[in-house]
């Protein structure tokens, strides 16, 4: 209630920037979602508004994105920018029957597609530098190859894994 009071008084001056620090903490899903609808109608009015967030996922509601580790900035940019530099491009996910090495080894050859993570026998993930193009070619790849295709389609990485990655791949050493 407290925080819901301090927000609403910090509005009636009609401030250019607000900082709310971790606004929605302890709230319930249905009051975080009011508290977003209020800073998305704060930013479309032109007002700048900094949150901070122990929610990692509502970094995706946010137009940027600065990424912290131990008080250094690990990265910065709009979450799509960032789930791309986390994860080194989009994510295409294929199921299948019959994806053997030789057809995991012919999807890696394909223009666009920079590594292959394998989940199982039957689904991998691909790297790839945009998924709208990879995807015909690699279930042109696919069919040619006698793969029953039961999916393939982009798998958007959720916050929680883009800041998790982020992490891992930042100079920033892990808290123990």
């Amino acid at each position: 209630m407290q925080r819901r009071q301090e927000f609403s008084t910090a509005r009636v001056q009609h401030p250019d920037l607000i900082v709310v620090d971790e606004p929605t903490a302890g709230d319930d899903p249905i009051l975080r979602a009011k508290f977003w609808d209020r800073f998305r109608e704060l930013r479309d009015q032109g007002r700048t508004v900094i949150v901070t967030s122990q929610y990692v996922t509502e970094a995706e509601y946010c137009d940027q994105v600065a990424v912290l580790g131990r008080g250094q900035l690990v990265a910065l940019g709009g979450p799509e920018e960032l789930r791309r530099e986390g994860f080194g491009g989009e994510i295409v996910e294929v199921v299948g029957d019959g994806l053997e090495r030789s057809i995991v080894d012919s999807l890696g050859s394909l223009d666009g597609v920079e590594a292959i993570h394998r989940l199982s026998f039957e689904q991998l993930r691909l790297t790839v530098d945009e998924a709208s193009i990879a995807i015909p070619r690699v279930l042109e790849t696919l069919k040619a190859r006698g793969v029953d295709v039961r999916q393939v389609q982009e798998y958007r990485p959720n916050f929680d894994e883009v800041f998790v990655r982020l992490m891992e791949q930042s100079s920033v050493e892990s808290v123990e």
